[in-house]
């Protein structure tokens, strides 16, 4: 890694931080007024990833520059329209497995725990699942969609043996308990302000160095 790409991924990193910040501390009524600072956040990853496919190219590269487009799309979606910003998310995590499937094969680990994610996620949250009513199958759909994209991000460690692994294992492990923040949020309905502001802070940083991450593993060595 040169000195170029690292000064790129410390200034995207600390712009992330920066817009991040601003959305995150905006009121709430406000939200939609900063709204951009919460997609341009997540343009940090579209432009490292996007440096990288033209510089290097791959499929698994650019995958992950299309997972990161599309979950830049979701964060405004889902401030407007919830559902088709979950939509969205899901095919985002479509395009990272389909990147992970590139650089390595499904193996007993993927199973394995892609199980266990998914058995966490239905003691914690399956239950409540009923609430979502006609969009139930939607919502089981996009945990099984999480799940997967976890479990083979963790593969890729496995298999690969090398930082890069380890980085997008960390990424998948990261939006898995962003997301899983977010649901318990919407499940839980009015929370006191101070609880909520902490939830928030939490999913929104998980989330962030999740995408980040993706996008910083494509500068190390590895199989990508």
């Amino acid at each position: 890694m040169g000195g170029r790409d690292m000064g790129m991924l410390v200034t995207a990193a600390l712009v992330m931080i920066v817009s991040g910040s601003i959305y995150c501390i905006g009121k709430e009524k406000e939200q939609r007024q900063i709204l951009g600072f919460k997609a341009f956040a997540t343009f940090m990853p579209v432009l490292l990833s996007l440096y990288m496919g033209l510089q290097a190219g791959g499929a698994a590269v650019w995958l992950i520059f299309a997972a990161s487009v599309l979950c830049m799309c979701a964060d405004v979606l889902l401030e407007i329209h919830f559902l088709w910003g979950a939509v969205v998310f899901g095919l985002g995590h479509v395009c990272y497995v389909a990147a992970f499937l590139w650089i390595t094969k499904p193996s007993g680990v993927t199973v394995v725990v892609f199980l266990i994610l998914l058995c966490y996620m239905a003691l914690l949250h399956g239950r409540q699942l009923p609430k979502f009513r006609k969009k139930t199958v939607l919502a089981a759909l996009y945990a099984a969609l999480l799940c997967c994209m976890a479990a083979m991000a963790v593969t890729v460690a496995v298999h690969e043996k090398n930082v890069q692994g380890m980085l997008l294992a960390a990424g998948g492990f990261f939006f898995f308990l962003s997301d899983n923040i977010l649901a318990a949020g919407i499940f839980a309905g009015e929370e006191d302000k101070i609880r909520g502001r902490f939830a928030k802070a939490a999913l929104l940083s998980l989330y962030y160095l999740a995408v980040y991450l993706f996008a910083a593993a494509l500068y190390l060595p590895g199989g990508v």
